[in-house]
């Protein structure tokens, strides 16, 4: 799991434009209820368009890492049309929701220019 406030020796996409000097990832996560599920609607967008680039290339996935802790659930999941359906006794008490985007398959030598200095 990637925990956004730690230094890493590579680049990670947030929110705020840390690791990039102008690009960042911004996402919109709905929860609905059923008596049997919950159903998560997302969004997730950059900015970033070579990261567009791959994501449109299928070599990078957009997805959401939840986390139950309480009943040690934890699972990535990656959907197509943004939604998620996760039977209700899966999880319990306090859910983390980490957006990602993640790649689909080996991508060497990956580069940006809009990297900030410390990665140049």
């Amino acid at each position: 799991m990637l925990k956004s406030n730690l230094n890493y020796p590579y680049p990670l996409l947030r929110s705020d434009c840390i690791d990039y000097k102008t690009s960042s990832i911004n996402s919109n996560i709905c929860l609905e209820y059923t008596d049997t599920s919950y159903i998560i609607k997302y969004d997730i967008t950059t900015d970033n368009d070579f990261i567009n680039d791959l994501l449109n290339k299928k070599k990078l996935k957009k997805g959401i890492l939840i986390e139950s802790k309480s009943v040690w659930f934890r699972k990535f999941y990656d959907s197509d049309n943004g939604i998620i359906e996760i039977p209700a006794k899966d999880i319990y008490g306090h859910v983390t929701f980490t957006v990602c985007i993640i790649a689909a398959e080996n991508i060497t030598n990956f580069y940006s220019d809009d990297f900030v200095d410390e990665y140049l």
